[in-house]
């Protein structure tokens, strides 16, 4: 998988971990969806996704972890956040194993979420300890770094662009598209209504 011949980047096949990681995440997408219309569904991603106030006053120490299989709720970023769980994820399971890239997964989750629980009370980047927080992209950036250093110079064809991109710099990619979608906001009003949610329970 790592030899020096071109791979193309195209939809790989939809299985395994992979395949786990991306339909708990469209499940609780769609959880999200349904809870406009029913409303006690909110209980569900307001339980799961980051709230650092939750964490430390409510003693909530599972949503660090949880966190990670809920993704930003705007349509482009979900798309693009499962999309690139399924290509990145699929490499490397058939590489390291589906229990590797779950550990890994659950790993780099819970590093970011401690991280941002610690970042949300300094205020930096517009963060707020009351405001409640999506971690699939944080679990993605994991990911990505392990995808750059297990592939690095492997070249891989995107379509339609008709030369290859190394690995290295096609996560480096990957993760400016992924950094710009969250601070160019994502969905405020959503992650301070289901953070309401989350500390009236």
């Amino acid at each position: 998988m790592r030899g020096s011949r071109p791979l193309t980047l195209s939809f790989p096949p939809f299985s395994g971990m992979t395949k786990n990681l991306v339909i708990v995440n469209l499940a609780v997408y769609t959880v999200w969806l349904l809870a406009r219309f029913m409303h006690p569904l909110a209980y569900v991603p307001a339980m799961l996704a980051l709230t650092p106030l939750a964490v430390v006053h409510r003693f909530f120490f599972w949503q660090p972890i949880t966190f990670g299989f809920v993704p930003d709720m705007g349509l482009f970023s979900i798309l693009f956040t499962l999309l690139s769980l399924w290509f990145m994820g699929f490499y490397l399971e058939d590489v390291k194993g589906s229990r590797w890239l779950l550990e890994t997964y659950v790993v780099s989750t819970l590093a970011g979420g401690i991280l941002a629980t610690i970042l949300s009370f300094t205020g930096i980047l517009g963060m707020a300890p009351n405001l409640t927080i999506p971690g699939t992209d944080v679990a993605l950036f994991g990911l990505l770094t392990c995808f750059a250093v297990l592939f690095g110079d492997q070249q891989f064809f995107m379509f339609p662009l008709p030369f290859g991109i190394k690995a290295k710099y096609l996560a480096i990619i990957f993760m400016l598209i992924a950094v710009v979608m969250l601070l160019g906001g994502g969905n405020r009003s959503e992650e301070r209504r289901v953070g309401k949610e989350c500390r009236s329970r």
